[in-house]
């Protein structure tokens, strides 16, 4: 086989110029990472309180990402309990802090994120609240940037208004939100959805231009300022100065497959945390299942240092540790190799599990290593 090193030129050739990043720029702002199993990340949320059963599998994530709408039924927030995105209670922000104080009191080192859309105020957090109280910082139309007394531009159907950056008002009730979390030491960072995205309807040119700029500069200042990672949500593109980016559909059932595995190497490549949103590997117990094979080789074939795989509904749900999540792995015995058409990708694992995947068919296959197969005779697990 010939062996091709993914990091970076082959990146180059699938998806253009990088950006000019050191690898290791993050390092500070990383969590835990280990290949002794697979790495797996959480992200999720209930709509209560988690149980002591379900905070005790938190604590044992290197980082967990806590949803929108954590404790929309808990009765934490006030004065009622949301049932939908128009919701007028509050305070988001203080409910994730008093989840990531209960994490961090049962391991200190899993990093916890909290939820913060990059776009629009949403009205149960309070800084979404306050966004529509302030014309100086929500958008208010293309040619109204100067003026602070001009009405906020409602995002349709919704309570909720747009932060517009090019606005020194506008960045700061973003940034402050996320700082405010953090300051509090319960929260590290903050899962940036929609970083890529402009939501405001500012048409094309100039103020779209100067609104693109205006945030980009925002979102990798306020990563400087915060002490773990922002994470870019969630289509598995970078932000240049985010530390880690989401990929929130990675599945042989979804279009695209490949190009979501390039993205995750490209990802790891440049020093950034990358998130991979699975399925099969947290809820599938059949390991000899096309469905879980094509996952595990999907994702470890190019998987680096702080690449981790994560699952689980965005509400609604508690965080599962399947036993295949300790089933040992061992480091990388190198990066990919393919065939020489470069359509059948191998890698090898110090534990002697190796994995291969057709790029064609999109299919993935595992052979068991002995201390994996030794784990699985064990602990009764099908394969």
């Amino acid at each position: 086989m010939a062996l091709l090193l993914l990091f970076p030129a082959l990146m180059l050739a699938f998806d253009g110029k990088l950006p000019a990043l050191s690898l290791g720029a993050f390092a500070a702002k990383m969590p835990a990472f280990s290949w002794d199993t697979l790495p797996v990340a959480y992200h999720g949320a209930n709509y209560g309180n988690f149980s002591a059963a379900s905070l005790a599998l938190l604590a044992r994530f290197p980082v967990v990402t806590l949803e929108k709408c954590q404790g929309w039924h808990s009765g934490e927030l006030r004065p009622a309990p949301c049932s939908g995105f128009n919701c007028t209670s509050c305070c988001e922000e203080d409910v994730y802090v008093a989840v990531g104080a209960q994490i961090k009191a049962l391991n200190a080192s899993t990093l916890v994120v909290a939820y913060f859309h990059s776009n629009k105020g949403m009205t149960w957090f309070d800084a979404g609240q306050h966004l529509g109280q302030r014309p100086g910082a929500c958008y208010n139309g293309d040619d109204l940037i100067a003026n602070a007394s001009a009405p906020c531009v409602q995002v349709p159907g919704s309570l909720e208004f747009y932060y517009d950056y090019r606005k020194p008002a506008g960045s700061a009730a973003y940034t402050d939100g996320c700082r405010r979390m953090t300051a509090t030491g319960a929260v590290d960072g903050c899962f940036v959805d929609g970083c890529l995205k402009v939501e405001a309807p500012l048409g094309t040119g100039a103020p779209r231009d100067a609104f693109v700029a205006a945030k980009a500069a925002a979102l990798a200042a306020l990563q400087q300022q915060v002490p773990g990672p922002l994470i870019c949500g969630s289509g598995g593109g970078l932000a240049p100065g985010l530390a880690a980016v989401q990929l929130q559909s990675f599945s042989t059932k979804h279009a695209g497959w490949w190009g979501d595995m390039m993205a995750m190497n490209r990802s790891a490549s440049q020093g950034y945390m990358f998130e991979a949103h699975g399925h099969e590997l947290c809820y599938n117990a059949n390991l000899s299942s096309p469905a879980f094979q094509n996952e595990y080789a999907g994702f470890l074939m190019f998987a680096q240092r702080h690449t981790y795989h994560i699952c689980g509904s965005w509400c609604g749900s508690d965080p599962v540790w399947p036993k295949a999540f300790d089933m040992p792995l061992g480091a990388p015995t190198g990066n990919a190799t393919s065939d020489a058409r470069g359509e059948v990708w191998h890698r090898g694992f110090a534990s002697g599990t190796e994995i291969w995947f057709n790029r064609t068919s999109a299919t993935g296959r595992v052979s068991w290593g002995p201390s994996a197969r030794l784990f699985i005779a064990q602990h009764a697990i099908e394969s």
